[in-house]
């Protein structure tokens, strides 16, 4: 392992309390619901030149113990928690932001109080996110420092990530690049802030590094873009928030030790492509990020600058790669907001290789590198915002000349011959970034199923309307999950008795799942008719006192005679009238 990933340089002017808590960082208090935060100790200034302290490896012990008792960390949400660095030293955080969802919660915190300002922590931040009840992923951020923070039940450990200086390829597009205007403007602001959202993919070696473990590559990737936004912060930029979606597994495509290559296949020509032409209308997607595992050559992150395309990819989750005699470099979350500046046609700063800069170009997207007023080393050693390569020390901010670092500017204003202002295009390109797809949002029931009455055997229904993108569905009864039901209409051909109950249905997107109000299936057994009357039987002639006879007959009735004899009497008249 590079030496310089075991020990951390300390440089004039970085306060005590981040200094020697490096080696001896114990653990995480939340301040009690009651009691104000304890005030933290007068900030120690260490004189120059500073000695070589390690980096911790591990976090045992205190932190510990007090991780295991925190039962959630999705719901653990302290207004401040103290990093304590020596068991006497310790810097308070605020939480300035904390994102609750379905999926994860991202916390973002400030450090609290005068420390703020203390020379040495300008735009030091830190961002954590929980997957899980007994999961929690971090990285604190300092001027020229990157630590990473990992919680898994009472197993705590912290690495630092390495400063060497970002290799990065882009390819360009000369038509997306910004121009200057006469002067310099206010960077543009809206009431509610839009989102540019991002979608990860991450490639099958990539997966395979992390042992398949999806919560914590999502856990990365929440935590890289709250780390983005906490940087278009310190730099001013309102015009936009990156929002994440999500990470999906790649389907598979030729990949080899050149990320170039990875980047290439995402754009055109091949089943991935393809793939990320679905995905992006069908989650939102204004940028796509590859997670490109394996050990790659060229470079540690590649992105096309401005254009349509909108994709970027870096190497992960190694934290180093190699290419010739080039010195080993991390990706960490400079390398992801590095790449989805690309997009918005940020550049490098103008002294960079890949730069093709000339003074009065009439352009100022490019990052800004200058030297280290405080640096001792031989040689000097430079100062690079976050587009800015070839600098160890990067600090979290796009260029932009009105902020100044060490009494530095960060960047040159846009009507110098050497206009360095990453802010200012970034912010002038978001509106476009912003409307390159349509946005996805939770679903919101618009119309909740109703009760239903109805006799059994007949046809009935349940529906429910509502707005979103990707939207599923699935129906419960009773508190049950019914199969099949996956619909935004339950139909019922038949009706049955055994269908009454109480219905819900949950409506759902990857951004998260609303349940509509109880609906009442009242089911009637059906009305049977009452079955027809039997047919009544004549009533029988009763028989005349004392007749008898056999075979069942009996004697002839005296009008039966009569009519009889008159019918013979009339037959002799009409024979004697013939006669």
């Amino acid at each position: 392992m590079n030496a310089s990933r075991n020990r951390l340089r300390i440089r004039a002017g970085l306060v005590g309390a981040v200094a020697l808590g490096l080696g001896g960082l114990a653990w995480f208090s939340r301040a009690p619901e009651s009691a104000p935060v304890p005030p933290a100790p007068p900030p120690r200034m260490l004189p120059a030149p500073l000695p070589v302290i390690p980096a911790a490896t591990d976090l045992n012990g205190p932190l510990a113990e007090n991780a295991a008792a925190i039962r959630d960390w999705r719901t653990h949400s302290p207004e401040t928690f103290t990093l304590q660095l020596t068991p006497d030293l310790r810097v308070p955080f605020r939480v300035t932001q904390l994102e609750a969802g379905d999926r994860r919660t991202v916390m973002t915190a400030r450090i609290d109080g005068a420390l703020r300002e203390q020379p040495g922590l300008e735009g030091a931040f830190l961002v954590g996110t929980a997957t899980a009840s007994d999961r929690w992923d971090a990285v604190a951020v300092f001027p020229g420092m990157e630590y990473r923070i990992r919680v898994r039940g009472a197993e705590v450990s912290i690495e630092e990530a390495p400063t060497e200086p970002l290799l990065c390829l882009a390819e360009g597009d000369a038509q997306a690049e910004a121009l200057t205007t006469a002067t310099d403007a206010a960077l543009p602001a809206t009431e509610s802030t839009p989102t540019v959202d991002v979608l990860v993919l991450v490639n099958a070696q990539a997966l395979a590094e992390r042992n398949n473990d999806l919560l914590r590559i999502d856990a990365d990737c929440a935590n890289y873009v709250a780390a983005s936004n906490a940087v278009l912060e310190n730099s001013r930029i309102t015009a936009f928030v990156w929002r994440y979606l999500l990470v999906l597994p790649a389907p598979a495509y030729p990949t080899d030790n050149v990320l170039e290559n990875d980047l290439e296949a995402m754009r055109r020509g091949t089943a991935l492509a393809a793939h990320i032409a679905a995905l992006k209308p069908q989650y939102g997607a204004d940028q796509v990020m590859m997670l490109a595992g394996g050990l790659k050559t060229d470079a540690a992150g590649y992105a096309y600058v401005g254009g349509s395309s909108n994709l970027s990819a870096m190497n992960y989750p190694f934290p180093t790669f190699t290419n010739g005699n080039r010195s080993t470099v991390t990706t960490s979350y400079f390398t992801f907001c590095h790449e989805l500046a690309h997009n918005f046609g940020a550049r490098h700063s103008r002294f960079s290789s890949d730069s093709n800069a000339s003074d009065g170009d009439n352009r100022y997207h490019y990052g800004h590198r200058f030297t280290d007023p405080q640096s001792n080393s031989n040689p000097v050693e430079t100062v690079g915002t976050v587009m800015a390569t070839g600098s160890s020390y990067r600090i979290p901010y796009y260029s932009h000349p009105e902020i100044t670092f060490r009494g530095v500017p960060l960047g040159v204003a846009v009507d110098q011959p050497r206009a360095a202002h990453n802010a200012r295009s970034i912010a002038e390109r978001a509106p476009t970034m912003v409307a390159s797809a349509t946005a996805v949002e939770k679903p919101v029931i618009t119309r909740q199923p109703t009760n239903v009455q109805a006799t059994a055997g007949q046809a009935a229904s349940l529906a429910v309307t509502a707005s979103g993108n990707g939207l599923t569905y699935r129906w419960s009864k009773d508190g049950a999950a019914l199969a099949n039901a996956t619909s935004r209409t339950l139909n019922f051909a038949a009706i049955a008795l055994a269908d009454a109950g109480v219905y819900t249905v949950t409506v759902s997107n990857f951004l998260g799942a609303v349940t509509s109000t109880p609906a009442t299936v009242a089911v009637a057994a059906p009305v049977v008719a009452a079955p027809p009357a039997p047919p009544i039987a004549p009533a029988a002639t009763p028989a005349a006192a004392g007749s008898g006879g056999r075979g069942g007959g009996g004697s002839l009735s005296g009008p039966f005679l009569s009519a009889l004899l008159l019918l013979t009497l009339l037959r002799r008249l009409t024979i004697t009238a013939r006669g």
